[in-house]
């Protein structure tokens, strides 16, 4: 869950450089291909789907507000 962001703008949520994707790793999920566009309510309430990573890899989120 994302918490902190206004529940009523929409958002822009997309991986963001230098976060990884070590080979064998779990793959990432579907939304993670071309980011994806959600409230900030959505995303305070339900957040985005993760899968586990190892302790050596990271992922970044890039949160753009659009409207």
């Amino acid at each position: 869950m994302l918490p902190g962001l206004d529940p009523d703008t929409t958002y822009a949520v997309r991986l963001q450089a230098p976060g990884d994707h070590a080979e064998g790793a779990p793959a990432l999920p579907l939304w993670a291909s071309d980011g994806v566009e959600l409230t900030g309510r959505q995303l305070e309430q339900v957040g985005l789907a993760m899968l586990p990573l190892h302790p050596e890899q990271l992922v970044l989120l890039r949160i753009d507000a659009v409207r």
